[in-house]
């Protein structure tokens, strides 16, 4: 019963993620690129979370929190970079 449901979950996570993927290569502007790599990695994390439950496999599941930590630190780093950049850029 479960099956089937958690087939077209991954289906759509695929499909969301080559998405984003698109949209982040056809984006200018670095902040909206973060934005969609960010939301990537966040779908990433659901994708595999589904394929835990859909494997019955627990390490999935440690994947998925690693990747959402290093998501986390990548985009604040990101961020901070950006934040000093556009300061830079301000004072001259």
């Amino acid at each position: 019963m479960h099956e089937p449901v958690a087939v077209v979950a991954l289906l759509w996570h695929l499909v969301l993620l080559g998405a984003l993927v698109v949209r982040t290569v056809r984006r200018r502007s670095e902040v909206e690129r973060t934005l969609c790599l960010d939301t990537a990695t966040l779908v990433a994390v659901g994708f595999l979370a589904i394929l835990a439950v859909h494997r019955h496999e627990a390490a999935y599941f440690d994947v998925a929190l690693m990747l959402a930590l290093l998501a986390f630190a990548a985009t604040v780093g990101i961020g901070r970079f950006l934040d000093r950049a556009q300061d830079k850029n301000q004072d001259q």
